[in-house]
């Protein structure tokens, strides 16, 4: 079973079909080690700045209560 691109005229089953989706497939997994590694250089510089990355606070915070405290 062969794929076969209608509109773009592109058959994974010729030479031309293959290389196109080899490239298609590089540049994908590029693209996501681009934004995997934003993503960790920019949480790595909120934690230099003191920011909360992330998760739950811990505690009790009376501020987020009634006046009573309840």
């Amino acid at each position: 079973m062969d794929l076969v691109v209608l509109d773009q005229g592109i058959d994974a089953s010729t030479v031309v079909g293959r290389i196109f989706f080899q490239i298609l497939g590089a540049i994908a997994e590029f693209e996501h080690a681009l934004v995997s590694k934003r993503t960790t250089d920019g949480l790595a510089a909120a934690r230099a700045r003191g920011a909360r990355t992330g998760g739950q606070t811990l505690g009790f915070s009376p501020g987020r209560c009634g006046p009573r405290g309840v």
